[in-house]
């Protein structure tokens, strides 16, 4: 075994063996290593979290490994390069979301500006001062992002692309099956066919 081998089994030794719960985001905020504590400050073992993103949206089932990812997720700015310190938030086994100062440092290679992302949680929650604040933040953001996605919806339905011929019948198809995969989707076509529409509808 090479010293770098062993340095860095004796690295995860020790973040394993911390009390305060750490994880670690790849360039696409897939978490990439979480420690048993974020395990237990989660309730959701560490491989169920692995290859979850951590983004922000507007709906889960709550307690899944997407809504503990997305209670997890970093402040814009870090993956801008700027180190960061946020709450973040979790549901507590009480049904009531319990909340954590997170210290965000975003880590580059030299190419992007922000490769990866450690996260180092405070070893105890929130005071309840801190915690209300946090979650009216939350909630707040949360809520415009349901407002956000309902203008979106009504503004680009599937129904609005007009026509009835074979073309534009498949188009609607792949459209719908587009946007109900997790699937990267790439819109061509000539200028004025409605590719800015269909993304859209797509998102």
């Amino acid at each position: 075994m090479s010293h770098v081998q062993s340095t860095a089994i004796e690295l995860a030794n020790l973040l394993d063996d911390s009390l305060a719960p750490v994880y670690v985001l790849d360039e696409e905020r897939r978490i990439i290593y979480c420690n048993p504590a974020l395990a237990r400050w989660t309730g959701v073992a560490a491989g169920e979290l692995l290859s979850t993103r951590c983004v922000y949206h507007s709906e889960s089932l709550e307690g899944s490994p997407a809504a503990i990812a997305a209670g997890l997720c970093p402040p814009p700015k870090v993956f801008c390069g700027q180190p960061q310190s946020a709450v973040v938030s979790c549901q507590g086994r009480n049904g009531e979301p319990i909340h954590r100062r997170g210290h965000f440092l975003p880590l580059s290679n030299g190419e992007d500006e922000s490769a990866a992302v450690v996260v180092v949680l405070e070893s105890s929650d929130c005071s309840p001062d801190e915690q209300d604040a946090a979650g009216e933040a939350e909630a707040q953001l949360h809520a415009q992002l349901r407002r956000f996605r309902r203008q979106m919806a009504a503004r680009y339905r599937i129904e609005g692309l007009a026509g009835n011929s074979p073309a534009i019948v498949r188009a609607r198809a792949q459209i719908e099956l587009a946007a109900t995969s997790g699937a990267g989707v790439l819109v061509i076509g000539p200028r004025g066919s409605g590719k800015d529409f269909a993304a859209k509808a797509i998102h």
